[in-house]
């Protein structure tokens, strides 16, 4: 019953958050994966029907969609550059599905990923226009992901890597690595969102550490480390910080003292779950070889296709053909290359070169516009979201299975388009409050 009740009420939550603030829907987004896990592992009908809950926190953004065009209407569209790379890119892996191997594997892909997509790339970021909104959305994210991040660590069951069904006897639920994003996620905005000041201090470290046992508990070495090292490079930024001495002390610190947690992590993970050495590094060497392995096959068979091939690429989804590598590879950069050829490689360094080009515009008018302190902390999130992404692309997913790859970078570009707004605004309004001034003083002159 308690399992229900958590699954309702976090569904509830959302729905009245989107109402209220429509921003507040991108956590029904960002949570709907672990939300789906929760549901399947304590109630029969959500695991009879695995979409329900997908849906379902679908039908929450558009709920907000409608309400936002009701309240404010005039929304943009595109939010720069990087939107614009990212929908090509995506449109030119669907045009290379004329040429796949793997054609009919590949349309099963495409139409199981392209309701999320179509959300991430084109529906979320008319939600997500200013800093507001990135707080909002963050804000929902962090509360929904809170609850169901406690509820997957401390009330399922964990085998080895896998939850024990309470609905269905003898069957588990092995997505280890959806559960893990969550606590990454709610990792990340605890350490980045909160002013660590408090009360609100007590609330982060809380959530740190449960994210943290979340994580270890799936045995995702991955997210572990790449959640880490996100909050750790961006924690700076969050809090405004220039490149002092007592900030360079303070990350030096930080570093070490993860480093201390670091060599105890085996016996730690032993400790909380049973994942049979998941930690150990000569095993997390092993497994990442095996992936560089089949990666090599794809590579190879992409090198030896002729001159059209290396240009325009396989075909998207080629690498699960069976004369290719025969799944796919899980290192994301090495499949757009292959599958999608120079032309798509291209179009995914031109995503990622906008958004670190973005990221250092902003650091260059930090000086010259006084930036709030919510607009740092909604850009440290975002970017940290980012690069966590990018980095679990080298160990995991595919580009159309990976439907946040592209997600935050977009957010990112709308929140910066929204500083360079107000930064433009502020730059034409200086000389009319000048002028205004002037005029003031001749009228006070002239009265005198």
């Amino acid at each position: 019953m308690i399992g229900l009740a958590i699954y309702l009420g976090v569904v509830a939550l959302l729905v009245a958050g989107a109402i209220r603030r429509p921003a507040f829907a991108l956590g029904a987004f960002l949570c709907m994966f672990g939300l789906e896990q929760w549901g399947a592992s304590k109630n029969s009908f959500i695991a009879s029907h695995g979409s329900f809950t997908n849906y379902l926190a679908l039908a929450i953004v558009m709920i907000a969609l409608g309400v936002r065009l009701f309240k404010r209407g005039n929304l943009r569209l595109i939010n720069g550059p990087t939107h614009i790379v990212v929908i090509l890119l995506y449109m030119y892996a669907a045009a290379t599905l004329l040429w796949t191997p793997a054609y009919y594997i590949a349309m099963e892909e495409w139409k199981a990923q392209v309701p999320y997509l179509l959300f991430s790339v084109i529906l979320l970021p008319l939600l997500i226009q200013n800093t507001e909104d990135a707080m909002e959305g963050l804000l929902g994210t962090v509360i929904a992901g809170a609850i169901l991040t406690a509820a997957l660590a401390f009330l399922v069951d964990w085998g080895y890597r896998q939850i024990e069904s309470e609905v269905s006897g003898g069957e588990d639920i092995r997505l280890p690595l959806a559960i893990a994003q969550l606590g990454a996620i709610v990792f990340v905005i605890a350490v980045l969102y909160f002013r660590w000041r408090g009360a609100a201090a007590l609330v982060a470290l809380g959530l740190v550490t449960i994210s943290v046992i979340l994580v270890i508990k799936t045995g995702s070495r991955g997210q572990l480390i790449s959640m880490v090292v996100a909050a750790m490079l961006f924690f700076p930024i969050s809090r405004g910080w220039s490149l002092s001495r007592g900030a360079l002390i303070g990350m030096v610190a930080a570093a070490l003292a993860v480093a201390a947690i670091w060599t105890f992590l085996p016996d730690l993970a032993n400790l909380l779950s049973t994942q049979e050495g998941r930690f150990d590094a000569e095993r997390a060497v092993e497994d990442y070889e095996s992936r560089v392995a089949a990666a090599n096959r794809l590579l190879d068979v992409y090198l030896s296709s002729g001159m059209l091939v290396l240009l325009f690429g396989l075909g998207n989804s080629a690498s699960f053909a069976p004369q290719v590598a025969g799944f796919y590879t899980h290192i994301v950069p090495v499949e757009i290359l292959c599958e999608l050829g120079v032309v798509g490689f291209l179009l995914f360094m031109a995503a990622l070169g906008l958004t670190i080009r973005s990221l250092i515009r902003l650091a260059s008018i930090r000086s010259s516009l006084q930036i709030s302190s919510q607009t740092q902390r909604a850009v440290a999130c975002l970017s940290a979201l980012a690069l966590i992404e990018l980095l679990l692309s080298l160990k995991q997913g595919s580009l159309v299975r990976d439907v946040n790859l592209f997600l935050f970078p977009i957010l990112l570009e709308g929140l910066l388009a929204s500083v360079a707004a107000q930064r433009l605004k502020g730059m034409t309004a200086e000389p009319v409050r000048r002028s205004a001034t002037r005029g003031a003083q001749r009228n006070l002159a002239i009265g005198s």
